[in-house]
């Protein structure tokens, strides 16, 4: 079930996957299935959707794309917020037959 209003997470670690990209791990889980994605809004920047990398704790990795927002998130540290709503999207583990 998708949530329509945003909520706090506090960013716990942030990790140089490779060169313009960057994992986000949060304070706590949200959850989501597989093909999700989550609204991520900064105050004053704006808000862009990315695809959870993982739901427990939540995980995003956002590449740098040289817009306001990314170059907003690639200044941003442990201890600093962010604020998320979702998981919107379907999953695509309907569609995965056993």
């Amino acid at each position: 079930m998708s949530k329509r209003f945003h909520e706090e997470f506090e960013i716990v670690k942030v990790v140089e996957e490779a060169r313009n990209m960057r994992r986000l791990v949060f304070d706590r889980p949200l959850k989501s299935e597989p093909g999700q994605f989550v609204m991520a809004w900064l105050p004053g920047t704006g808000e862009k959707p990315f695809s959870v990398m993982n739901d427990n704790p939540l995980e995003l990795v956002i590449k740098r794309l040289g817009g306001a927002f990314t170059e907003a998130v690639f200044r941003l540290y442990p201890d600093q917020k962010m604020f998320i709503r979702g998981p919107y999207g379907n999953s695509f583990m309907e569609f995965v037959k056993e």
